[in-house]
């Protein structure tokens, strides 16, 4: 694991979407992905959302966000993301696994995602499937994959 060199931290977004202080692209076509990777959620709002943002030592904006949605029987994971400049950084880990932790702090319900890459490596040659294996997910590449609370 890629140890970080800077402190880092994340936080709950609150209120009003257009007040939120991160960096404007990790905003743009954030709840329109999540509609077209996931097409049953056509019907999600800002208001069914929870994202948590990174950031890195003083600075006041977000490099970084995880987004998931509240269901009955379990929590979707349904985006996280890391600015293009700040990958392969350890960032995403650290996000990933925080959230987790974050996420069960509220409520102990399964972690549910899915990987709409399959097991293939992106043309940066990084695996997200094979990466989400090694922070304790279990599934296959073409299901939900899952974690449980710890």
């Amino acid at each position: 694991m890629i140890q970080l060199t800077t402190n880092c931290e994340i936080k709950l977004r609150q209120g009003d979407h257009q007040t939120w202080i991160n960096d404007p692209s990790l905003n743009n076509g954030m709840i329109d992905r999540c509609k077209s990777n996931f097409p049953y959620n056509t019907n999600i709002t800002w208001n069914d959302v929870y994202v948590y943002d990174l950031f890195i030592s003083s600075n006041s904006i977000s490099i970084g966000y995880a987004f998931y949605i509240m269901r009955q029987s379990h929590i979707e994971l349904s985006s996280l993301e890391v600015l293009e400049s700040e990958e392969s950084k350890g960032y995403g880990s650290f996000l990933l696994d925080q959230t987790c932790k974050l996420i069960w702090e509220r409520q102990k319900m399964s972690i549910h995602l899915l990987c709409p890459s399959g097991d293939k490596p992106d043309n940066r040659g990084f695996n997200r499937y094979q990466w989400y294996l090694r922070h304790g997910f279990i599934g296959n590449p073409k299901s939900w994959m899952k974690k449980y609370p710890i």
